[in-house]
């Protein structure tokens, strides 16, 4: 039987770096490198369109996909749906939007009416993200009717019949840095090891932290002046003595961030080995990329820095105080189905497949990175922002970011309840 591009990827997808311990496994990215040639980059957009394109094409119910090609063949506006890479967005001198969209057979120009329904999700729009587009053609134009984006369907918490399990949160630890909350960390862990608020504390069976649990040297100008210990192997040396601090029947995710001595561009690879010896051999202690989704009792918990959350607000005006508010930034990743949608922000390796799409639907999302703390639920899934254990910068002063320090999240993962620990 002859497979398809597409389920060539699927198949590949479920196979890679699936790691079991005890009742709990890990998927981690699969990561082969790369050399930055162009036949890379075009690979790798390539598969970001056939995910996320099938992901449209699963949400249209009987209607069904035509590619720009094809579309263009109807010169009479009947209505087709098309799905590609937005090139470009831009502004008609009569107000309308003007969106540059790809696929892998041609390019079109698409023209959304300021007058026209679909003008209300234009202001959402960013470069390089997949969507698709209902409408037909008129004088060699796409003329838009409605913008569709890959969204994640309706969803509800299959509640377990199991005995209530938390799961605790934590991410921006940033040991190292003369900010760093070590007081807090401290009762962090007696809470963590049940010894006060014990009727949470107790059923806490995993910890997930999330990125940047040192603080790194030369992440940015001046950085000398706001740390404590300036070697990176002596603030790694500091996390592992939190981490071994933790019972040993706690199972621990670590995945790494911005700050962590890893390359970058995501996805990121695991923390290497060398500088947490201390924890290699512990059972308990499993090491992510960045990013990784958890599976706890078919809980799937997808864990993300959120290095994109920067580029998201600056592209998207319209989210009121993002830094305040990131669960709705983690709201634009679950409707565009992708994690970091704009090249050219943050830097991304062009790996062969793009892992950064949202392809499998996480029950929870858990990200970092903002220093500011949030739990929603959207469309049926949790949105967690663990917040930090640094307390303000004078670089964070100079940004208006207000850090919510020393609040730990806790989800109850029999009914999806979620609580927010004050340590």
């Amino acid at each position: 039987m002859v497979q398809t591009l597409e389920e060539v990827l699927d198949a590949r997808q479920e196979s890679i770096n699936l790691k079991k311990i005890d009742d709990f496994k890990i998927k981690n990215c699969n990561i082969e490198g790369n050399t930055g040639e162009l036949k890379e980059f075009v690979q790798y957009f390539k598969d970001r369109l056939l995910k996320l394109r099938k992901i449209i094409q699963g949400n249209l119910f009987q209607q069904g996909l035509i590619t720009v090609q094809n579309s263009k063949e109807f010169l009479d506006r009947r209505e087709v749906v098309i799905a590609g890479l937005v090139n470009s967005k831009s502004t008609t001198k009569n107000g309308n939007i003007r969106i540059e969209l790809e696929d892998e057979t041609s390019k079109i120009t698409c023209i959304v009416s300021k007058d026209s329904e679909a003008f209300k999700k234009t202001d959402e729009l960013v470069e390089d993200e997949v969507i698709g587009l209902r409408g037909g053609i008129s004088n060699s134009l796409f003329i838009v009717k409605e913008i569709i984006y890959p969204e994640v369907p309706m969803r509800t918490w299959q509640a377990l019949q199991d005995e209530d399990e938390y799961v605790a949160f934590l991410s921006d630890l940033h040991f190292g840095s003369k900010y760093c909350l070590k007081n807090k960390l401290k009762t962090a862990i007696e809470f963590l090891n049940g010894n006060i608020q014990e009727e949470i504390g107790k059923k806490i069976k995993t910890v997930l932290i999330c990125g940047d649990v040192v603080d790194g040297i030369g992440i940015f100008p001046e950085q000398e002046k706001e740390l404590e210990e300036k070697n990176i192997y002596n603030q790694f040396k500091e996390f592992e003595d939190f981490v071994l601090q933790i019972n040993e029947d706690k199972r621990i995710v670590i995945i790494p961030g911005n700050h962590d001595p890893v390359r970058l561009a995501e996805p990121q690879p695991t923390i290497p080995v060398k500088f947490l010896p201390n924890l290699a051999n512990r059972k308990n202690v499993v090491m992510g990329t960045n990013p990784c989704t958890v599976e706890i009792k078919g809980k799937k918990i997808l864990m993300y820095h959120g290095r994109s959350l920067f580029s998201i607000s600056t592209q998207i005006p319209k989210i009121q105080e993002p830094f305040k508010n990131p669960d709705k930034i983690a709201e634009i990743w679950l409707r565009k189905r992708h994690l970091n949608p704009i090249y050219g922000f943050n830097p991304i390796v062009p790996e062969p497949e793009d892992e950064l799409v949202i392809k499998d639907l996480p029950d929870v999302i858990h990200f970092g990175d903002i220093h500011h703390n949030a739990a929603s639920v959207y469309r049926g899934i949790r949105i967690i922002n663990s917040g930090t254990f640094q307390d303000t910068t004078e670089l964070q002063k100079k940004g208006g970011l207000v850090p919510t320090p020393g609040i730990i999240p806790i989800l109850n993962l029999k009914n999806g309840s979620i609580k927010q620990v004050i340590v």
